[in-house]
């Protein structure tokens, strides 16, 4: 066609998505994308459904579901009123929440930062092992991200995640970062005491690997870079 489209009225019947899938399918081809490679993915789910979908369909169905999740959230962040104060706290509940960014190298528009915030409460760990062989793994978390969108649209997706999770109502709020200043104000600022409920209190954690790497530098700095005090 002369605009460089077409249509096809009888797959929008069968409810087949861009890409030749059905809805379940894409469903699943997504599930598997998460869990492996684009190309083993695509094996995954062959072996396992004994559909196959190419490689290429597979990364194009998890792109689609992933804009279609980051712009659903960022129009709920934009919409979402003042989380209303609770009147008392859990005091046996704990939530925790850790927030970073990294630099990816895009195709098209060099290196841009992605942020990404994780939340998730102390009933939802499971911890096997005891001392220096004890194992946490968390069962359940919640997840927002945002990619060069700067620090005021992630601000507000982080305050969705936390008003998605209720964690205002929890007794602690345990926050886990690398230290970095803008991660504590934003923190700081949606977790402020006047927000929070009467006898809950936001903990602000520096993580140990970062722990270490401060006092790694500092010792160098105070004792001698390589000096064996330092070490």
């Amino acid at each position: 066609a002369a605009c460089g489209r077409g249509e096809c009225p009888a797959d929008a019947m069968l409810g087949i998505l861009p890409g030749k899938m059905s809805a379940r399918v894409a469903e699943k081809a997504c599930l598997v994308a998460t869990l492996a490679p684009f190309e083993q993915a695509a094996d995954v789910l062959r072996r396992l459904t004994t559909i196959e979908v190419s490689p290429d369909c597979i990364e194009d169905a998890a792109l689609r579901a992933g804009t279609e999740l980051v712009e659903r959230d960022r129009k709920e962040a934009e919409s979402a009123g003042q989380e209303e104060v609770p009147v008392s706290c859990d005091a046996n509940s704990r939530a925790y929440f850790e927030a970073d960014g990294s630099m990816l190298n895009t195709r098209s528009d060099g290196w841009k930062e992605n942020k990404l915030a994780m939340g998730f409460f102390e009933k939802d760990l499971q911890r096997s092992g005891t001392g220096e062989n004890e194992r946490i793994r968390i069962m359940r978390k919640d997840f927002v991200t945002d990619f060069a969108g700067g620090v005021e649209p992630f601000y507000k997706l982080v305050r969705l995640l936390a008003i998605r999770m209720r964690a205002f109502t929890a007794g602690q709020i345990i926050v886990i970062s690398d230290g970095a200043v803008w991660i504590e104000k934003m923190f700081a600022e949606i977790f402020a005491p006047d927000r929070l409920a009467p006898g809950s209190r936001m903990i602000h954690v520096l993580d140990w690997f970062h722990t270490v790497e401060h006092l790694w530098k500092c010792a160098h700095r105070l004792f001698g870079e390589g000096s064996g005090r330092a070490q």
